[in-house]
């Protein structure tokens, strides 16, 4: 049915707005007074439609529901006195008349508007029909997502609410999402509370009178008034309160009983006056008041009262902003909501702001786990959301799977499982499709406030929404995840047979533990030192990540070089300046998830420069021919790329994370485990000139770390090795 509500959006945009299209675009940009008010006048007539009301009454009544400007034009200055006669002037004009809209659940129209919403905003080019436009916009959270992320957040606390005795403590529990949106999380939540109450009642219609119609309305309204949200779009706000008004029976054409009360505009992650109500942050903006900011305290007043503090539960999908100013992503994002010509200055003033808000979240004091490196806004509003929720509070969200994985948030990923209980973490592949036009992985994480956790139900390689193989499931405890990934805490994606394996091999030291082992990413910047950089290969070479494969440089794909000598001099004091004489081995820093071979390790000769697009590693001690070589047969082995693959959660290869892979140390080996060191050194000399075969090379790494046949198969399974390969190495790990 989404496909069709689709389309039926589409449709009632371009009608509404087929008369002056032409005036949609001036002088390349977006004219935002007319694309607002195709989307606001698309609004009120699909609402005129649906409830069989004349679309210019809705316009004058009390509530005058979709009359606020969305966020983008509000920020460009738009009048709304000229929106709204312009609205009146669509409205008045002859539409064709869609009755299908009034043969809507009530549930399929609020999904109508959303698409109307999000349309109208970020594709406003789609009103004059340009057939090459892909479609963009915000994520758009599909109802069955909401649902699915409130049922698995609910549960444990709407069990506690029963009888039939327990409804009026039931209906004074408090869920906010602090970025709400067009409000599809609060709309199922309230769907979800009903079906509760309904079913409390049911299971006592024998001892208990059936409530009557008024009862029923009240219950309705005190469900919709305990559900709260904030956001930066006013007119996203205004979804949300028309769809709670529809679904709790409230009379459209009155004030709304929402809007302003519940629902919120705000920017939930700066409050100037703290969190507490008794700071003043003011001074680091240059203009507090356009950060929009929201003030908790004063804003919701009864959920702060001394002894009563915050929410029962929250639920959310926050916005995956990167807070560091990249060029390409603004002016992508200028391109999407219908800028043509974008001034340069528009993206200094840009980057002024960013700075701003940048040191405010790391420097105010009102965030102490989500403030470090580079900033994601789906951080920070986890941290917000932690301490907005009552001491044992609920809450459950979908965000990238970094947060399971990343340097970035170890911090907040370690508080999480010391100070909350995680239920459930489900964690999706980038195709899963959960979000349209989105090919991202991510995770959906439930927890309570008040003890730590202890063991999680995880699901991982999720394809569908809430579809995972049998295979892809496992009760997880925190003591075992320390046991395979340290004080990091980073979640490994792993059957039990394979938490064995990884308990097995982490009994030895990680790479990082060795004192003669060092870990550098590539010492030329491809930015800061783009001044050594020579279009021609007369020089010494310059070798990328791309050029890097496994066990070999492709030197026919190297396109630059650089003056050995003069960047030598300039890299004089950097703890890197060694290396530059020594041999290496170094692999790509970006390494897309979908290969089978995330680490790709070659040997880098010495005098060579590498960019930082690699990762490299030098050894310092009495053999480091012998040393280098071995570890180059490991880092490309079968088992150190299923090993890295666990834990990873996006494209990029890490030092951390090869400092965090399980080593045999060659200084205290067992004179077996020195006897396949070896072969594993001589092998990677007879065999590293050309592609080969290294099916002996991961024999050898199998026996080394003491891998039986069926846990050699768990590897071999989970890295797509061919059938003739697995029979191979499991046949000599037999004999």
């Amino acid at each position: 049915m989404s496909n069709e509500i689709e389309d039926l959006a589409k449709s009632v945009l371009l009608d509404i707005g087929h008369s002056i299209q032409d005036t949609l675009v001036e002088n390349r940009r977006v004219n935002r007074t007319v694309s607002e008010a195709v989307r606001i006048a698309s609004l009120i007539y699909s609402l005129s439609m649906f409830q069989n009301r004349d679309a210019l009454e809705l316009v004058k009544s009390k509530r005058m529901p979709f009359l606020s400007l969305s966020y983008p034009a509000q920020q460009n200055g738009i009048s709304i006195d000229q929106v709204v006669s312009l609205v009146r002037d669509l409205l008045d004009q002859d539409i064709r008349v869609y009755n299908t809209i009034s043969e809507l659940t009530t549930l399929q129209y609020i999904e109508l508007l959303h698409r109307i919403h999000s349309l109208g905003v970020f594709n406003p080019i789609m009103l004059r029909k340009t057939k090459t436009q892909r479609k963009t916009g915000s994520v758009y959270t599909p109802y069955s997502l909401a649902k699915h992320i409130v049922k698995l957040t609910i549960n444990p606390l709407v069990k506690k609410y029963s009888s039939p005795s327990s409804i009026p403590d039931f209906l004074s529990i408090r869920i906010l999402d602090p970025a709400c949106g067009p409000g599809m999380f609060l709309v199922a939540l309230y769907l979800e509370f009903c079906t509760h109450i309904k079913h409390v009642l049911s299971e006592s219609l024998a001892t208990h009178e059936k409530l009557d119609s008024s009862q029923l309305v009240e219950i309705k309204g005190g469900i919709a008034r305990n559900l709260f949200g904030v956001d930066l779009d006013k007119a996203s706000l205004e979804i949300a309160d028309v769809a709670l008004s529809l679904l709790s029976d409230v009379d459209l054409m009155e004030e709304s009983a929402f809007l302003d009360k519940t629902l919120k505009q705000g920017n939930s992650l700066i409050s100037i006056s703290g969190l507490d109500g008794g700071q003043d942050y003011s001074s680091f903006f240059s203009d507090p008041l356009a950060r929009l900011p929201f003030e908790w305290r004063s804003e919701y007043t009864t959920c702060f009262q001394r002894g009563d503090f915050g929410f029962d539960c929250i639920v959310m999908n926050p916005p995956y902003n990167r807070l560091k100013p990249n060029l390409a992503e603004f002016l992508r994002e200028k391109l999407v909501i219908g800028e043509r010509e974008i001034q340069m200055s528009s993206f200094d003033a840009f980057k002024s702001q960013l700075a701003e808000d940048v040191g405010y979240f790391r420097n105010s004091g009102e965030y102490q786990l989500a403030n470090k490196y580079t900033l994601d806004t789906y951080r920070l509003f986890v941290e917000r959301a932690i301490q907005l929720l009552r001491p044992s509070g609920y809450m459950g969200f979908i965000v990238p799977s970094t947060l399971l994985g990343d340097l970035s948030a170890k911090m907040l990923r370690k508080y999480i499982f010391s100070h909350t209980d995680v239920d459930t973490i489900e964690i999706y592949v980038e195709q899963a499709g959960l979000f349209e036009q989105v090919t991202q992985s991510v995770c959906i994480l439930t927890t309570q406030l008040g003890s730590p956790s202890q063991n999680i139900t995880l699901k991982f390689d999720g394809t569908e929404l809430g579809k995972f193989s049998s295979q892809k499931f496992i009760k997880l405890s925190t003591e075992e995840i320390r046991q395979v990934s340290g004080s990091s805490m980073v979640v490994p994606q792993v059957t039990r047979d394979g938490l064995g394996i990884l308990k097995k091999i982490h009994r030895h030291p990680s790479l990082g533990q060795l004192r003669w082992v060092e870990i550098f990413r590539g010492e030329l910047d491809l930015t800061n030192n783009s001044s050594f950089i020579q279009d021609h290969q007369n020089d010494t070479p310059l070798i990328r990540g791309a050029n890097i494969d496994r066990f070999r440089i492709d030197l026919d794909s190297i396109e630059h070089s650089v003056n050995f000598e003069f960047f030598s001099e300039w890299l004089k004091g950097s703890r890197r300046h060694p290396h530059l004489q020594q041999q290496r081995i170094a692999c790509q820093q970006i390494s897309n998830r979908a290969q089978r071979w995330r680490l790709k390790f070659a040997k880098i000769s010495p005098n060579s420069i590498l960019a930082n697009s690699c990762n490299y590693i030098a050894v310092s001690n009495y053999n480091p021919s012998d040393y280098l070589d071995y570890l180059l047969g490991l880092l490309n082995s079968s088992l150190l790329n299923w090993r890295f693959a666990l834990s990873n959660t996006n494209n990029h290869v890490s030092n951390r994370e090869l400092a965090a892979l399980p080593v045999v140390n060659p200084v205290t080996a067992t004179a077996n485990g020195t006897k396949l060191i070896q072969q594993i050194i001589d092998w990677v000399r007879e065999h590293t000139s050309n592609r080969i075969d290294t099916v002996p090379l991961d024999i050898l790494v199998f026996r080394l770390f003491g891998l039986d046949p069926n846990e050699a198969k768990v590897i071999l399974t989970r890295q797509n090795a061919g059938k003739s390969e697995m029979s191979e190495i499991i046949s000599s790990l037999i004999l």
